[in-house]
C-alpha cells in the first residue's frame, strides 16, 4: 500500500512534536487517513498541538480510511529538502511490517495517539471571561509550524483566538490549526514595572 501527499504537513507538524518524552507515542507525528481522498497530520508535546488536513494520491491499493500510523520524529527530520519540482512524500507499507517514508525505512511507533479531534475546539466554542495567558515559546512554535505549512514569510504572525480552555492559532482557513494550552495559576502576567519603581 502506498500513498503520496504534501511533505510540508510533516515538516510543519514536527515543530510541535515531542522529542524525548516518556510518553513515547508523542515522539513522532500521527498520519491518520480519514477518507479515500484526505488525511490528517498531527503532532503534540502536550502543551501545543498542530493539525492539518491534506489530500493524498494512492498508488495501487490504498490505506483504508481509519488507518493511523505514528511516524518517528527522526524519520521526518531525515526527509530530503524540497526540490524545485515540489515537496511531496510517499508513505509505503512493506511486507515485513515496516514502512518507507521517502528514502527512510522505519518501524511505526507502537502506541495510541491522543484523540486530536477532542482537543481542537469547535467553531462555536465560547471565549473566556478574561483573556488567557500563554507561554510565549509555545506561541512562537505555533507560528513556526503554520509558516512552514503555508510557506508564509518569516515576518508573519498568525491570529490567536482566545477560547475557553485553550487558544487557537490559525490563518482563518480550516486546513491547518495550532491549539495551545494556557498558563495556569500564578503564571499569569504580573506587570513590568511601575512609577514607584522609577521614583525610588
Amino acid at each position: 500500500m502506498k500513498i503520496t501527499f504534501d511533505a510540508k504537513s510533516l515538516r510543519a507538524a514536527i515543530h510541535c512534536a515531542a522529542k524525548k518524552d516518556v510518553r513515547f507515542y508523542l515522539n513522532g507525528v500521527l498520519v491518520h487517513v480519514n477518507s479515500t481522498k484526505a488525511l490528517t497530520v498531527c503532532a503534540t508535546q502536550g502543551h501545543v498541538m498542530f493539525a492539518c488536513n491534506v489530500e493524498y494520491c494512492s498508488e495501487g491499493e490504498a490505506f483504508a480510511p481509519g488507518f493511523q500510523i505514528i511516524v518517528p520524529y527522526e524519520t521526518i527530520k531525515a526527509l530530503p529538502k524540497p526540490s524545485k519540482y515540489g515537496d511531496i512524500v510517499t508513505l509505503e507499507s512493506l511486507p515485513d511490517g515496516s514502512y518507507m517514508l521517502g528514502n527512510s525505512r522505519f518501524i511505526a511507533i507502537d502506541g495510541r495517539f491522543p484523540d486530536y479531534r477532542r482537543v481542537i475546539p469547535s467553531i462555536d466554542a465560547k471565549a473566556p471571561s478574561e483573556p488567557n495567558h500563554y507561554n510565549p515559546e509555545y506561541l512562537v512554535t505555533c507560528n513556526d509550524a503554520l509558516r512552514t505549512f503555508f510557506n508564509g514569510p518569516k515576518t508573519i504572525s498568525y491570529k490567536l483566538t482566545h477560547l475557553e480552555g485553550s487558544g487557537v492559532v490559525h490563518d482563518g482557513r480550516s486546513d491547518a490549526v495550532c491549539v495551545v494550552m494556557p498558563l495556569r495559576g500564578d503564571a499569569a502576567y504580573q506587570g513590568f514595572f511601575n512609577n514607584s519603581d522609577l521614583d525610588a
